[in-house]
């Protein structure tokens, strides 16, 4: 993980953890102390993140993002419409074909910011998306809008670049020292 790779590399930063339930988002900030930086999984550049200040802000934050979750045990809907404002609209498409979904795909490009005007033409049909998309999405989401949370992997390739520069930068780190 990022987390292990900066603790390997001796780079300082700030506590931190994953959570996967509201239980653990509660746990983790009572033992790093408020106030916290919150985000959804995977989100670049800060979006959706949030500072909350306690508890109450902490529940209200997490209610909110999952508030469109969808536990695929029991999928509440037969067919959706798939919406997506990503880099790769393609791998999405393909983990909901993949997993059996029944689904009309739309695309947007990626980073856009939707309006509740971009869903009219839903109605009260099924949405599902992708996290980030859900919580840009949060003030206007329905009951019936669910999310997939999408696992990124780095490539090999990309991991050996990372693994390169951060022993440069040790490397510049230890010159430094000894000067």
């Amino acid at each position: 993980s990022f987390k292990e790779l900066l603790q390997n590399l001796k780079l300082n930063q700030p506590l931190n953890d994953v959570a996967n339930s509201k239980f653990e988002a509660s746990k983790i900030a009572k033992k790093i102390g408020f106030p916290v930086v919150i985000r959804p999984s995977y989100v670049l550049g800060g979006r959706a993140m949030e500072i909350v200040h306690n508890q109450d802000q902490l529940q209200t934050y997490i209610n909110e993002a999952v508030q469109v979750s969808l536990d695929r045990a029991a999928r509440p809907f037969k067919r959706c419409n798939a919406v997506c404002g990503i880099g790769n609209p393609d791998k999405f498409r393909q983990t909901l074909i993949q997993n059996d979904f029944d689904f009309d795909f739309f695309s947007f490009p990626d980073h856009y910011h939707f309006k509740q005007s971009d869903f009219s033409d839903f109605a009260e049909q099924a949405v599902l998306m992708t996290e980030k998309d859900a919580i840009k999405c949060k003030s206007f989401a329905k009951e019936n809008w669910w999310f997939l949370k999408i696992d990124t992997v780095p490539n090999a390739a990309l991991i050996q670049a990372i693994n390169k520069l951060s022993a440069r930068l040790l490397e510049i780190k230890h010159e430094q020292s000894l000067d």
